[in-house]
């Protein structure tokens, strides 16, 4: 039950985020007619693409998990265009910061990630940029893990983690959505097309704000 109150805490703040990410306001010029966008949920991941293709992700937390471990939160965004690579930044628990030793990122199948992670880093927000490398790990395994380096590599004595049920769903729907099927910088469905065949950001298109009316009410 906690972990079902969680999760719909987590997608609802996921989508107060980037509510308004989709569009522009007055001030810039009008390019393109708005499409409505839809947050897809995909097993333990929800996920968007804006107007401009620019595309973003979160993890969830896990229904029926256990209520007493710290949940790993992982924001994955993508820009538009053929240089674009995607980024995770990944929060946990302030109380970690407490802690002494570095941290490691890595996967269950014992996968490392990313190593020698001060834990005042992971409290602000650690960034990595992922590489294919990084991608093809994150898609074999079921779970991501924040773990002390004093540990083996995949231990299940982790100090915090996030599912990765959805992930590859997630990667397939960023390539669809900026047109990378098929292309070299694919995530899922890599192909021989050249980066430079990837499309550039789509313009926003923008919505102007109504004038609040000075008339009495009727």
């Amino acid at each position: 039950m906690v972990q079902h109150v969680a999760r719909n805490l987590a997608l609802a703040g996921f989508c107060a985020t980037l509510c308004g990410s989709a569009l522009a306001f007055q001030g810039r010029p009008a390019t393109a007619t708005p499409a409505p966008v839809q947050v897809r949920i995909l097993s333990d991941w929800a996920a968007v693409c804006d107007n401009g293709a620019r595309c973003t992700a979160t993890s969830l937390p896990v229904d029926g998990g256990n209520e007493d471990s710290r949940t790993l939160q992982i924001m994955m965004v993508r820009e538009a265009g053929p240089n674009a690579r995607p980024t995770l930044t990944i929060n946990t628990e302030d109380s970690l910061a407490r802690g002494t030793g570095t941290l490691r990122l890595s996967t269950d199948r014992g996968v490392v990630l990313a190593s020698g992670i001060s834990r005042a880093t992971v409290a602000s927000g650690l960034q990595l940029t992922l590489t294919p490398a990084h991608i093809a790990a994150m898609r074999a395994a079921s779970t991501i893990m924040l773990s002390s380096e004093s540990s083996p590599a995949g231990d299940a004595n982790n100090l915090s983690d996030a599912s990765l049920g959805g992930f590859t769903a997630v990667g397939l729907y960023f390539d669809e959505a900026q047109g990378r099927l098929g292309n070299q910088t694919a995530m899922v469905r890599i192909g021989r097309r050249p980066a430079s065949t990837v499309p550039a950001a789509r313009a926003l298109p923008v919505i102007t704000r109504p004038h609040a009316s000075s008339a009495a009410p009727l």
